[in-house]
């Protein structure tokens, strides 16, 4: 298999593993209370299921079945789609744990994802 076919699934099996280890931990209610009533946890849960799960395994699943051509453009949006999806993740999860704000570098990171996802959407890449 193609290693950028590779990275993103395993992408996606890192964050649908870390979905249910998060959804496990939120039984017990101090973790409970914490997670429910902070609003940048709750972002981030959400971006690690729908982003990490659901996107990275459909961007995967798109170049295996030749709908996305691996060209140049395509290598730089993986790699700034993944490294801004990794980076808001840990931006949302710090600021959640009161670990200081991060609304100027979520902006940074999130306008990665927003390049990214562009260039995989350019007509040359699409069959």
């Amino acid at each position: 298999k193609n290693k950028w076919v590779q990275a993103f699934l395993w992408f996606a099996a890192g964050s649908l593993f870390l979905k249910y280890i998060l959804q496990f931990l939120s039984v017990f209610p101090p973790i409970q209370e914490v997670a429910f009533s902070n609003r940048n946890l709750i972002i981030g849960y959400l971006h690690l299921c729908l982003l990490g799960v659901i996107t990275c395994f459909f961007i995967a699943l798109f170049f295996e079945l030749k709908w996305l051509e691996l060209r140049k453009a395509t290598k730089i949006g993986s790699a700034l789609f993944l490294i801004g999806f990794l980076a808001t993740e840990a931006l949302l999860g710090a600021s959640g744990m009161g670990w200081g704000s991060a609304l100027m570098p979520l902006l940074l990171f999130s306008g990665l994802m927003t390049v990214g996802i562009p260039c995989f959407l350019t007509r040359a890449n699409m069959r």
